[in-house]
């Protein structure tokens, strides 16, 4: 299996923000401490992406994310 490579930051990210940004969206960058791909969406990725608990701190982070965007909507 090839190992997940996370996209680097903030380089990577600082540029998906700028085109973000320029196409007239307001952005907001939420680092997800100690997590890779799969623990911000409940699954670990070094355990065959198996299903995480539900109050797992990565997931419960990148929900609390969503919410907060959601509310800014509006």
């Amino acid at each position: 299996m090839k190992r997940d490579e996370t996209i680097p930051c903030p380089s990577k990210a600082d540029q998906g923000i700028a085109v973000l940004e320029s196409a007239g969206y307001d952005v907001v960058f939420v680092k997800v401490p100690d997590s890779n791909h799969g623990e911000i969406v409940f699954h670990d990725y070094d355990n065959n992406w198996e299903t995480l608990p539900g109050d797992h701190p990565a997931g419960q982070a990148t929900v609390q994310a969503i919410l907060d965007a959601i509310e800014a909507a509006g």
